[in-house]
């Protein structure tokens, strides 16, 4: 693909980051934080399009959310104004998901489907202990647990059983990729602004932790699977559609 066609191509992911922003899909507020789709264009530019495509997308959905910081300030937006914490993890992910890709499609088709049926039964495993340990020890966080790890089992399952290898490596590198900017952002969240986070909410430290913790499930996860999904859809479109003519 020529320079100008990667130009267009990401002025069309930019200007729809824009409308996801303006019209607020792009950032959902849910309590004290936003739920968001923005990083659904940049895991498109990176896995589709390549490396750089990737940070330059992810520098701005960065920008974006230091900006929608200021402009749109809940009750701890004080963190997102720092850009170690709505910056950094955005220029990051992508660059991860990129290299997850690269790699699963370097495996060829028969090794990736032993990487999925290795998955599937670590999968297993842990489904099996989460089990043993919310019955030993009953709590919301370990009877929860199981159902995630069903979840997972399903996701390694699909992907042991597709037939397209594209498909199961952007999808797996859309997922991963998109937890890993959740579990920086949150974990930036922990190290710097633990205490803070907690005196906005007016809880205790410990409860704040559960809360972040809380993000990283209820909010990165399906962030992750929305954007696998759609990833995935979109690089089968590309392959049939020849950039170059």
């Amino acid at each position: 693909m020529n320079k100008t066609k990667k130009l267009v191509v990401s002025a069309v992911l930019i200007s729809s980051m824009l409308v996801l922003g303006m019209t607020r899909l792009g950032f959902i507020p849910v309590g004290p934080v936003y739920a968001t789709t923005l990083h659904i264009p940049v895991l498109i530019a990176a896995i589709c399009f390549g490396r750089k495509m990737g940070l330059v997308l992810g520098a701005f959905f960065g920008i974006y959310s230091l900006v929608n910081a200021f402009v749109r300030p809940t009750a701890i937006s004080f963190i997102f104004q720092n850009p170690l914490v709505s910056v950094v993890p955005r220029i990051l992910f992508p660059l991860v998901a990129y290299e997850i890709f690269a790699l699963l499609q370097g495996l060829g088709e028969k090794r990736q489907r032993v990487f999925y049926h290795v998955g599937f039964g670590a999968m297993i495993c842990a489904a099996i202990f989460s089990v043993y340990r919310a019955i030993q020890e009953p709590s919301f966080w370990s009877i929860f647990l199981p159902l995630i790890m069903v979840g997972f089992l399903l996701g390694f399952w699909w992907l042991s059983h597709n037939k397209n290898p594209l498909l199961g490596a952007a999808s797996t590198a859309a997922f991963l990729g998109s937890l890993t900017n959740t579990l920086l952002v949150v974990g930036c969240m922990y190290l710097f602004y633990l205490k803070p986070y907690s005196l906005a909410l007016g809880i205790d430290t410990a409860k704040a932790q559960g809360a972040l913790l809380g993000i990283a499930i209820f909010h990165g996860l399906p962030e992750a699977v929305v954007g696998a999904v759609i990833t995935g859809a979109m690089s089968l479109r590309k392959e049939r559609y020849d950039f170059n003519r």
